[in-house]
């Protein structure tokens, strides 16, 4: 797809956080973005003062804005889900105009920039492994472009947002299972931050689930980094999958979980009087974090 030549997008269902977010990357980049909402939500009314069209209803008029269309309509899942007989999807097929979801799309979109791509997944922790994750790797070298499901305190001058445009050679996205959305992102580097069965609508079982997986970490481009907690089943799952064969692996955890295998970061003596404390193993050195540290452990052992 030559995006350059991208003009205009339509977006179904623009109040969704990633939604929104990519809606507000568009139009930053001089692209005209027309969405539609069943009624007003949260957000919606700063994506209008950008200069977005946001029609408050499902119809196919909503494709027609100052009698040109769209020349991409974008949607989410759950628009399917909830409505397949969606009347601007059918216009939109009706009219051949190109029609992805938002997850295709951007997975496109990104890897036409030819940044380092860097994906969290797992089954929760998501959102705010991605948030951390940006927040230190903020005005970096690294500086990541960040669209995630959850905003981000005072991450945009000062402004909460579910989007950091950093200026950096790296994105960061969460490699969200549901529907199997994260098969259209081809990550370098890719943390898990857990794992257990979720979205029986999409998996009808825990081998389906952990199958759905592996073809994720085998679409990863590059050096196709593993970043991986070392719980058991997601040990049992890399020895399954045979994963180490093609993907360099670095293995963090508690000292308490940690199971028959060498971690790279180890959190040890972990205590909690009013805030964290610990000290984290690494392979050169221990490093001791004070009672200042108000991170999630998993997320923390990794960082180091």
């Amino acid at each position: 797809m030559n995006f350059k030549k991208i003009k205009s997008i339509h977006i179904i269902g623009i109040a969704g956080c990633a939604s929104s977010a990519i809606a507000e990357l568009l139009i930053n980049n001089a692209v005209m973005v027309t969405g539609s909402e069943i009624k007003q939500r949260d957000g919606l009314t700063y994506l209008e003062k950008k200069g977005i069209k946001i029609f408050y209803s499902h119809n196919k008029k909503n494709l027609y804005l100052n009698k040109s269309l769209p020349d991409i309509v974008l949607y989410s899942p759950a628009v399917i889900a909830l409505d397949p007989n969606n009347p601007e999807l059918i216009e939109a097929k009706k009219l051949n105009i190109p029609l992805m979801s938002w997850q295709n799309f951007i997975g496109d979109y990104l890897n036409s920039k030819g940044k380092l791509g860097i994906t969290v997944c797992g089954s929760e922790g998501k959102g705010t492994t991605a948030g951390i994750l940006t927040t230190i790797l903020k005005d970096t070298e690294w500086d990541p472009l960040s669209i995630l499901g959850a905003k981000i305190k005072k991450i945009n001058t000062g402004n909460d947002s579910n989007i950091y445009y950093g200026t950096g050679n790296a994105y960061i996205l969460e490699g969200d299972e549901y529907n199997r959305n994260f098969h259209n992102y081809h990550p370098a580097i890719s943390i898990m931050v857990n794992f257990q069965y979720e979205h029986p609508e999409t998996y009808k079982n825990f081998d389906e689930y952990r199958e759905s997986f592996y073809v994720f970490f085998n679409g990863m481009k590059g050096e196709k980094i593993l970043i991986l907690r070392a719980a058991k089943n997601i040990i049992d799952f890399v020895n399954e999958y045979n994963l180490q064969k093609n993907h360099p692996i670095t293995w963090y955890g508690n000292e308490n979980e940690i199971q028959n295998i060498k971690t790279n970061y180890t959190i040890k003596n972990h205590h909690k009087p009013r805030r964290v404390a610990f000290h984290v193993k690494t392979p050169l050195r221990g490093i001791y974090f004070p009672e200042n540290s108000d991170f999630p452990l998993d997320i923390l052992c990794f960082v180091v």
